[in-house]
């Protein structure tokens, strides 16, 4: 498969792993959760999404988004979790990438918004 992507973006590729994860732990959701199912979806593509927007625009105007985005998909994911949808086990995994997503993502921004300084003190 032929991808532009950049491979040596951490935060990205770790996120499209989950969005895999999430996508093969959803198979087996009922119909009755699909609504669900789907805005969980939603909410992880949303999140990549993101990412790649603060990647590319050196800004850190969408980071609130991101952090919407992680704890909307924490909050679908303990929904199936309550309704014995997945397994722990897997909730576990996906939760764990999710919070080192997190973390990186706090440093990644914090870095963004500094150099932002630093730039405008040049200008000044």
């Amino acid at each position: 498969m032929i991808s532009l992507e950049n491979n040596n973006f951490v935060i990205a590729i770790k996120m499209r792993k989950i969005i895999y994860e999430l996508s093969d732990m959803l198979e087996v959701v009922p119909k009755k959760y699909y609504f669900q199912k789907n805005k969980l979806l939603t909410y992880a593509y949303d999140l990549l999404e993101n990412i790649y927007i603060i990647n590319n625009a050196y800004s850190s105007e969408y980071a609130s988004m991101i952090i919407k985005d992680i704890s909307m998909i924490d909050l679908t994911i303990g929904f199936f979790l309550d309704k014995k949808c997945v397994s722990v086990k897997q909730v576990e995994k996906i939760l764990y990438r999710l919070t080192e997503i997190s973390k990186m993502t706090n440093v990644w921004i914090s870095n963004i918004k500094r150099k932002n300084n630093e730039s405008w003190l040049l200008w000044t």
